[in-house]
C-alpha cells in the first residue's frame, strides 16, 4: 500500500502532516498518489494531493486522467472552500494535468455529506464532487470497495447533463474550435464578427470561449454585453455609450474623461491608449434586443443608428478596438436602411453561423459526461440523438439528464450502456420535457423574424408546396439554412434538420388550430379547383420530365409516355369520404403506374434509384389505394401503409379524424406536384 505513494509525496509532505496518511490509506486500494502540496487559496489553506486511478477505476468511472483530493482541516466547509479549489485547479501543476471534472473532498465534518446535499442543491456546481468525512476513512483503511462504493454512489448520482448556463469553462466545451479561431482571427486583425444561429445552441458559450483564450493570450480587454438584460436594453444610446466608455477604461487601467456629449472623442482617446499588440473586444450578446426589431424597449428603433454611427465612427479612426456580436439571424447587418436612413452597420460584419454539434462531437460529449455517471452511449444510441436532434447540444444534453433520471428512479446499477431501446424507452417523458426547450430555441425566431418562422412551421407540418412557394425569397431560406435548421439543395426535396423542433411546431399549429392534423388544409370551398389545378400541373410537369429525360437520353423508365388518359385522371372526385379518396387514387394509380409502369415489381427499385422523389409519391399512391382492405394486405404493404399513416396522420387511420380521407387526398397530390418539380430541377 506503501509504495502506491510516490517518495517525494512521503519525503516532503506527509512528514510534514502525518496525520493525513490514515485518511489516504483507503485511496491507496485504487489510486496512486503521486503529487502533494500545501496550498494557500481563497483565504483558506488545504492540502491538495494529484491521484493517478488504476485501470480498473478508469474503466468504472470514466477517469482517463488523473484526479484531485483535496483534503482540509476544519471542521466546516465553506463557499470559499470551493472557490479555492477552483483557484488552485486554475493553476500549475493541476492545470492541464487533473480531469478538472471530478473533485474528491476530504475534511473532518461529521455531517460532511448532509451538508453537501443541502449546499449544492442551492449552489449547482460545474464540477462532479465526492465527499469523504476524515474518520469513515480512518475507520476503513482496509476496506479495499470503501472508496469505490463511495464513488459510484456519490459520481453515479450526479447530473453531469443538467447544465443549464452558458458553458464557461474548457472541459465543458466540445467541438467547434474552428469557428472558434477564425472568430479569434478576425478580432485579432481589428475585423468585427457576428455570431449567428437558433437560441441555446451555444452562441454564448462560443463567445465565453472566445474571450478565455483572448485573456489567456493577453490580447487585451474583452468586454461582455448582455443586451437582453433590462438594465442594458432600456438605457438610451448616450446612457450605453457613456458605460462602455467607463468599462472600457477600468479594463485598460485609464481614467476616462469628464463625460462629455462627444462621445466618439472620448472612444478614441481611450483607443489610443492600447498597445500595438492589443486589440480591445466589446461584445453585444442578444443584439436583437437593442435593434429597431426590438418589442420591448422602442426607443432603440430611433437610438440604433446613432449608437453605431458614434462606434463606427471611432473604428474607422482607430483600429484597435473590434465588435462582436450575437443573434439569431445577422438581420440588423444586412438591411441597408431603417427607417429611410443608413444602416451604420450594413456590411460591417462578417457573419458565422453556430450549428449543432458534428457527429464525432456529440459522441465526445456523451462519452465524457456519461463515462463519468456510470453511462456507456453506444454507437447506434449516439447516432440516434444526433438524427433526433440535429446535433443540437442543449436538447441532447436534456436526453442524457433524463436517462439518468430514469435510472435512478429504477435503482438499476453502473456502469450501463445506454442503447437505442433504453432511449425509446422514455419517449413519452423526453417529448414532453423536450418540448419546453424547443419553445424556447424557436421564441426568439417566431417573435423577431415572423416570415422564416412560418418558412418553418410550414416544412415541419409537411406543407412543402407552400414552403417551395415562399422559398423564392431567398434571405429567408438562407438564414434557415443558416442555422442549420433547414438543408435545401436543387432538385432535392427540403428537409428538416431538427425532428424534435419539427413535432413541437407540429404540436403547437395543432393546438393553435383546433386540427388535428398538422398541415394546413385547403379550404373546404377551393378544394374542387384543388384537385383539378394539381393534376393538371402534374400532368403538365410529368410530359416536361419525360421531355428531357429523352433529349438527354436519359434511363427512361416509363415507355411512351409518363402518364396515361389524363383526361380521365384529371376528372378524379374531391375526397369527401372513403369511397371518394378509393376512386382518386385508382384513377391516379391508372394514369400514373398502372399505365406507365406495367412492370411496377421489376421497375420499382430502378424507379427509386432514378427518381426517388417521384418513386415516394408514386408509392404512396399505390399503398393507399389498398387501405380499404389493408387487413388482408400481406405483412410489407401493411407495413408501408402504417408508415404513411404515421407520416400523414400521425398513425391514425382517416375515418377518426375529421376531413382524415382529404388529408390524406392533399399528401398525396401535395407529393406528386413536389416531386415533379424536383425531378425536373435535378434534370434541367
Amino acid at each position: 500500500m506503501v509504495s502506491n505513494i510516490k517518495p517525494e509525496v512521503e519525503d516532503f509532505h506527509l512528514v510534514r502532516f502525518p496525520r493525513e496518511r490514515e485518511a489516504l490509506k483507503p485511496f491507496l486500494h485504487a489510486f496512486e498518489v503521486s503529487f502533494a502540496r500545501r496550498r494557500r487559496a481563497a483565504n483558506t489553506e488545504v492540502s491538495f494531493y494529484i491521484l493517478r486511478p488504476e485501470k480498473w477505476v478508469q474503466e468504472a468511472f470514466g477517469l482517463e486522467w488523473e484526479i484531485s483530493l483535496f483534503m482540509f482541516d476544519f471542521d466546516r466547509l465553506q463557499a470559499r472552500s470551493f472557490q479555492a479549489i477552483d483557484q488552485i485547479l486554475s493553476d500549475d501543476p493541476a492545470k492541464n494535468r487533473v480531469d478538472p471534472s471530478v473533485v474528491l473532498v476530504v475534511a473532518p465534518q461529521k455531517d460532511i455529506h448532509t451538508w453537501a446535499g443541502e449546499y449544492l442543491s442551492i449552489n449547482p456546481q460545474h464540477r462532479m464532487y465526492a465527499f469523504f468525512n476524515t474518520i469513515e476513512l480512518t475507520e476503513s483503511s482496509a476496506d479495499q470497495w470503501f472508496v469505490r462504493n463511495k464513488l459510484a454512489s456519490q459520481l453515479f448520482s450526479r447530473d453531469l447533463f443538467d447544465y443549464k448556463l452558458p458553458i464557461a469553462e474548457d472541459f465543458l466545451f466540445f467541438g467547434r474550435d474552428k469557428l472558434v479561431a477564425g472568430v479569434i482571427d478576425g478580432l485579432s486583425r481589428s475585423e468585427n464578427r457576428g455570431l449567428f444561429g437558433l437560441r441555446k445552441i451555444g452562441k454564448t458559450s462560443v463567445i465565453f470561449k472566445v474571450q478565455r483564450i483572448w485573456q489567456q493570450n493577453r490580447k487585451g480587454p474583452f468586454i461582455y454585453y448582455d443586451c437582453k438584460l433590462p438594465e442594458i436594453r432600456r438605457l438610451r444610446w448616450d446612457e450605453f455609450l457613456r458605460k462602455i466608455i467607463g468599462d472600457l477604461a477600468l479594463a485598460l487601467g485609464r481614467k476616462a474623461r469628464a463625460p462629455t456629449t462627444e462621445f466618439s472623442d472620448n472612444l478614441i482617446a481611450l483607443a489610443r491608449t492600447i498597445s500595438e499588440r492589443e486589440r480591445a473586444v466589446i461584445v453585444f450578446d442578444e443584439i436583437e434586443y437593442i435593434s429597431p426589431i426590438s418589442k420591448l424597449d422602442l426607443h432603440w428603433s430611433e437610438d440604433f443608428v446613432s449608437f453605431w454611427q458614434t462606434l463606427w465612427s471611432v473604428q474607422s479612426k482607430q483600429r484597435s478596438i473590434s465588435f462582436l456580436i450575437a443573434a439569431v439571424n445577422p438581420y440588423v447587418t444586412e438591411q441597408a436602411l431603417f427607417s429611410g436612413v443608413q444602416n451604420p452597420m450594413f456590411e460591417l460584419f462578417t457573419s458565422e453561423y453556430v450549428h449543432g454539434l458534428q457527429q464525432a462531437d456529440v459522441r465526445s460529449m456523451l462519452r465524457f459526461f456519461g463515462k463519468r455517471m456510470g453511462l456507456t452511449f453506444d454507437h447506434d444510441a449516439a447516432q440516434y440523438l444526433v438524427d433526433a436532434y440535429g446535433g443540437h447540444p442543449k436538447l441532447i444534453r436534456t436526453v442524457g439528464s433524463l436517462i439518468h433520471a430514469d435510472l435512478l428512479s429504477k435503482g438499476l446499477n453502473r456502469p450501463i450502456t445506454i442503447t437505442v431501446e433504453k432511449i425509446k424507452e422514455i419517449e413519452n417523458v423526453r417529448d414532453f420535457e423536450i418540448s419546453n426547450y424547443c419553445q424556447h430555441i424557436i421564441s426568439e425566431l417566431k417573435e423577431f423574424y415572423p416570415e422564416e418562422y412560418e418558412m418553418a412551421e410550414l416544412l415541419a407540418c409537411g406543407d412543402e408546396r407552400s414552403f417551395n412557394a415562399l422559398a423564392e425569397e431567398p434571405a429567408w431560406t438562407a438564414h434557415l439554412r443558416g442555422y442549420g435548421l433547414i438543408s435545401t439543395a436543387r432538385g432535392a426535396r427540403p428537409k428538416f434538420n431538427f425532428p424534435a423542433i419539427a413535432r413541437y411546431i407540429q404540436n403547437r399549429r395543432m393546438r393553435a388550430s383546433g386540427s388535428q392534423i398538422p398541415m394546413r388544409l385547403v379550404e373546404p370551398t377551393e378544394r374542387q379547383g384543388y384537385v383539378l389545378r394539381l393534376l393538371q400541373q402534374y400532368v403538365s410537369q410529368a410530359r416536361t420530365l419525360m421531355s428531357l429525360i429523352k433529349r438527354k437520353k436519359l434511363h427512361n423508365l416509363f415507355g411512351d409516355d409518363i402518364v396515361v388518359e389524363p383526361e380521365k385522371m384529371v376528372i378524379a372526385p374531391v375526397a369527401e369520404s372513403e369511397a371518394n379518396f378509393a376512386e382518386f387514387c385508382r384513377l391516379v394509380y391508372r394514369g400514373c403506374v398502372e399505365g406507365c409502369l406495367p412492370m411496377w415489381q421489376q421497375k420499382s427499385s430502378d424507379l427509386k434509384a432514378f427518381h426517388p422523389d417521384l418513386f415516394e409519391a408514386l408509392n404512396r399512391i399505390r399503398i393507399y389505394r389498398h387501405l380499404h382492405q389493408h387487413k388482408e394486405l400481406v405483412p410489407a404493404v401493411q407495413r408501408q401503409l402504417g408508415e404513411f399513416l404515421e407520416h400523414d396522420l400521425g398513425g391514425r387511420h382517416p375515418n377518426e379524424i375529421p376531413d382524415g380521407w382529404f388529408a390524406l387526398q392533399q399528401r398525396c397530390l401535395d407529393g406528386l406536384f413536389n416531386a415533379s418539380e424536383y425531378e425536373i430541377s435535378r434534370y434541367s
